[in-house]
């Protein structure tokens, strides 16, 4: 949208984490509370893409600045610097980060108004008891974010995954490799054998998400200590004796065991 003196002007909605369609940033879009899980899901991945390119951003940023100060070196030296080309080429790569950062953030900030609003429409609707359907349209409201620290990115991604199997539109492809290897990490560290490498993606997420819920039931919902189990800061043996442990190792193996052996029938 642009403005041209009182006449405010719309241009076509720009692309974004969905491509073309980028249906949450139009002014046309209409949604509502039913559909608050497939917004909360879209968000999900939208905020793990922002993670991956923020970490790439961020790499970029640190080797454009060893360049530079390399060149600062070579001239004060009198010497020819030779790595002209990679300054540059990294600088493109880094702005080109830059800017498809700013759409995934622009995207993020977009759907979560959406979903503020979703909220604030169902607890006006319990507060009337009105049983019709609950219907926003897109407009500018006040944008209010909070955030939770996370040790790892655990949480999120095994959201991604669990949000996959319930809603076709759902992706967990970006997610997929990061929970498999976290898990498997997790399965070498405390002495059960790693095997969601061997599985398709479809089974890598079944599993994923069965061993997810073992430990959040194991720990009684605290992603908190699950983070610090798939991290390594904590280990099974520091939760209990084994002859209490040794059922849930044996469930979580199961669960990759079964997958593969699915996978193989």
């Amino acid at each position: 949208m642009s403005s041209k003196g009182s006449t405010r002007i719309f241009g076509p909605v720009e692309s974004g984490y969905l491509g073309k369609r980028n249906c949450p940033r139009c002014r046309f879009f209409v949604t509502g509370p039913a559909w608050l899980g497939g917004l909360q899901a879209l968000a999900n991945e939208i905020l793990l893409e922002v993670n991956i390119v923020r970490t790439e951003y961020h790499d970029l940023e640190e080797r454009r600045q060893s360049l530079e100060n390399k060149k600062f070196d070579d001239e004060t030296l009198g010497v020819r610097f030779d790595q002209s080309s990679s300054l540059n080429q990294t600088t493109a790569i880094l702005e080109e980060r830059a800017q498809k950062l700013d759409m995934l953030l622009c995207d993020f900030q977009s759907v979560y108004s959406l979903i503020r609003q979703c909220l604030a429409l169902l607890n006006e609707g319990n507060a009337s008891a009105d049983t019709k359907q609950q219907l926003i349209i897109s407009g500018h409201s006040e944008l209010e974010v909070t955030l939770q620290e996370s040790r790892s990115d655990f949480r999120l991604l095994s959201t991604i995954c669990e949000n996959a199997e319930m809603y076709e539109s759902a992706s967990s492809s970006r997610a997929l490799p990061k929970i498999a290897q976290m898990l498997d990490r997790f399965a070498a560290s405390n002495d059960i054998t790693p095997g969601l490498f061997k599985l398709s993606d479809k089974q890598q997420r079944k599993a994923a998400n069965q061993i997810s819920a073992l430990l959040r039931a194991r720990l009684n919902g605290d992603w908190a200590l699950t983070e610090q189990l798939i991290s390594g800061d904590m280990g099974l043996s520091d939760l209990g004796p084994e002859e209490i442990l040794r059922p849930l190792r044996g469930e979580i193996s199961n669960a990759i065991v079964d997958s593969y052996i699915e996978r193989i029938e």
